[in-house]
């Protein structure tokens, strides 16, 4: 008002539609323009009311269209490919050489409207088949979610299983929608009010909700990486004091070691006929199934197969009053699972006697003989 432009806003209604907006004619005042209600004039500077017909009928000078169709899922896929935490030899699936995720580790699920959407509210979530017991969700997660992409994060707990098959979405005939609590989605506008579609289409048979169909996502956070063999990296022979002796302990998933666990070691029997401790301490291989010590061998070690000392003698920290204690973990992005640490019976199959063959001999050298290359024979002066 008071210029010689005047601006009309128009609300979009869900009942609205067109490929090209453009004025129409109203019969009652025809024009394009109504102002026949009560209190409404138009006028011009000088008092006089203004002419509101249209010398000719066209569209705006912008093409806009009116869609209030609501937005719908297009696909459900989880941004992940393989796990980085892999081991050679999956128990579900023995015939495939697969990755399983394990508890704490987290997958992103990406949900993608056919249009831009706005999610107010809490409790948007998507449910996940895994078996048993357990009801597990991926909840919506707004930071990293975009107007199309809305992403779903599931964070793998001790005990969820997806039994051998992908990982995937809940979808019955009667319910294969998102859940959500108390949000709402809705059409992105100016004033949203066109809710959102939430059925999901049927996930795939073959690869679940997985970007990489060679690889889908299995879940098994019930298994407890054990200890399977302890052999010796270190060539088969004779030790003596000074000599490093490289042993590995070889895990049946992939493992993280936190602090420095150590194995006990039997060290031969002593001048008192006790048994003689030695230590191997860890030295590398977190993040993998094969961890790494080294022994060092010490004065008065002996043994004719070395072995450790019986099936506890693998050891999370030095000291026994450590705080924190150091931990041995299944491998995942936060590592949740803690090992089994309990070794093959010393010199049964599996264990470092029965893989191995390392004597220890520390007994002092000393003269057996004294020898000439020269003897015998006659010697002068000089000579």
């Amino acid at each position: 008002s008071g210029t010689d432009t005047l601006t009309f806003r128009h609300l979009v209604t869900v009942d609205d539609s067109t490929v090209a907006l453009a004025w129409a004619i109203c019969p009652d005042s025809g024009s394009a323009i109504d102002c026949t209600a009560t209190h409404c004039s138009i006028r011009n500077a000088v008092g006089e009311d203004v002419d509101p017909s249209f010398d000719a009928i066209g569209p705006l000078g912008a093409v806009i269209e009116i869609d209030t169709t609501p937005p719908s899922v297009v696909s459900i896929i989880a941004g992940m490919q393989r796990s980085q935490n892999c081991f050679e030899n999956n128990a579900l699936r023995p015939s495939l050489d697969l990755c399983v995720y394990t508890a704490g580790d987290v997958i992103d699920i990406v949900v993608t409207f056919d249009s831009p959407v706005v999610v107010s509210g809490h409790g948007l979530s998507l449910q996940l088949s895994i078996t048993g017991n357990n009801v597990r969700y991926a909840r919506f997660d707004p930071e990293q979610s975009s107007e199309t992409d809305l992403v779903f994060v599931y964070g793998v707990q001790v005990g969820d299983t997806t039994s051998g098959g992908q990982l995937s979405f809940v979808c019955e005939p009667l319910d294969c929608s998102l859940t959500t609590g108390s949000a709402t989605v809705l059409r992105m506008a100016t004033y949203p009010t066109t809710p959102a579609n939430l059925d999901l289409p049927p996930p795939s048979p073959d690869d679940g909700i997985s970007l990489d169909a060679d690889n889908p996502i299995l879940i098994d956070a019930g298994v407890v990486p054990a200890v399977v063999e302890v052999s010796c990296l270190s060539e088969d022979g004779v030790y003596a004091p000074g000599d490093a002796v490289q042993i590995l302990v070889k895990f049946s998933e992939p493992v993280v070691v936190d602090g420095v666990p150590f194995l006990v070691l039997d060290g031969g029997v002593g001048a008192h006929g006790d048994v003689t401790e030695a230590t191997a301490t860890f030295l590398s291989g977190s993040g993998s199934t094969d961890l790494v010590f080294e022994y060092t061998v010490g004065e008065g070690h002996t043994s004719f197969g070395l072995d450790y000392v019986d099936v506890q003698s693998l050891n999370l920290d030095q000291c026994e009053n450590c705080s924190p204690r150091g931990n041995i973990k299944f491998a995942s992005a936060n590592p949740t699972i803690e090992a089994k640490l309990l070794l093959p019976p010393p010199t049964s199959p599996g264990s470092l006697s029965a893989t191995s063959n390392i004597v220890i001999d520390s007994k002092i050298p000393h003269i057996v003989s004294l020898t000439s290359s020269q003897s015998p024979g006659n010697y002068a002066t000089g000579d």
